[in-house]
């Protein structure tokens, strides 16, 4: 019987599930996904590499979420209210757990935005610098103060690095420990086995507060930095899933009914900036010459390294 999956590569939890010829959901299957980008840390705040980002959405939710249109939605807080002043913002927490059952509660939202903010090693603390404080109200409820109104600062609430986290758990084992191997997970999945330069392994988190969230029983995100051992372990049935398909493949794995190829637009950005204080583009003639230059061959570079996420079982 032929399976096919597909795959979003923002968000596995929302729609990684098997579809038979029947239609029934094959919860107790594990995905696996091969792909370039390594996981080098699971403390949310501490990297904004590609592998990293990936891992965090899946092991930790956020303030805010996304509609697939990209409006703001909630997330952990199931409402918000902002004041006429656009310098306090009251974040109203729905009832979650951590992956252990314990309860995520106020506190452990403002000691997370706080450690993004103030971690020495934090990667990206530049989406909570207007945040003067967090401070928990209640069990439920958090008031953040900015130091002036930041219209940026509410979609802020759902990038990457914003996971919450255990602030009891943290505490209680050190971070290099509690955000580690075995971090208490807020998202859909938690940590099975970490085996670094090789695999991340995902098992469902049974206290996720999304009903019927995720849809199957786990992830493994293997690590394949050959861009042709990836598709060959893709057609060959050993992975479920690859990421960052060469541009030149597409057509062939479009032609092949056992595989998926979902073409989507991208939010990539490609910039290059030439500084035209020192030579040679202080000159403007060469500054200019150069520009038109790289607009005629970047958008050739770029359509030789688009990338797409492949699925096929």
């Amino acid at each position: 019987m032929k399976i096919k999956l597909t795959l979003k590569a923002a968000a596995i939890a929302a729609v990684a599930f098997f579809a038979t010829s029947g239609g029934i959901a094959l919860a107790d299957d594990v995905i696996r996904i091969a792909s370039p980008y390594k996981t080098t840390t699971l403390d949310p705040v501490r990297s904004a590499a590609a592998g990293n980002i990936e891992v965090f959405g899946q092991l930790y939710s956020r303030v805010f979420s996304r509609t697939a249109d990209g409006a703001l939605a909630p997330g952990l807080a199931e409402s918000w209210d902002v004041a006429a002043d656009g310098k306090t913002i009251t974040l109203n927490l729905r009832n979650a757990k951590f992956s252990d059952g314990s309860a995520i509660t106020s506190a452990d939202v403002a000691f997370s935005l706080l450690r993004v903010r103030d971690h020495e090693k934090t990667a990206y603390g530049v989406t909570m610098k207007q945040m003067a404080d967090a401070k928990p109200s209640g069990d439920h409820k958090v008031i953040v103060t900015l130091k002036n109104p930041s219209a940026p600062f509410l979609g802020n609430l759902e990038i990457f690095n914003i996971g919450i986290v255990s602030k009891k758990d943290v505490e209680a084992r050190g971070e290099e420990v509690a955000l580690s191997k075995s971090p208490l997970t807020s998202g859909p999945y938690m940590v099975k086995e970490w085996l670094p330069g090789d695999r991340l392994i995902l098992a469902a988190n049974p206290n996720y507060w999304r009903d019927g969230y995720p849809k199957n029983a786990g992830v493994e995100l293997i690590e394949i930095d050959d861009p042709n051992t990836r598709v060959s372990s893709l057609l060959a049935g050993e992975i479920d899933a690859v990421r960052s398909v060469p541009w030149p493949q597409i057509a062939e794995l479009q032609a092949n009914n056992d595989v998926d190829v979902p073409l989507e637009p991208s939010t990539v950005i490609y910039m290059t900036l030439m500084n035209h204080s020192r030579p040679p583009f202080d000159n403007i003639k060469i500054f200019y010459i150069t520009g038109q230059i790289m607009q005629a061959v970047v958008p050739i570079y770029i359509a030789n390294r688009r990338a797409s996420f492949i699925v096929s079982r």
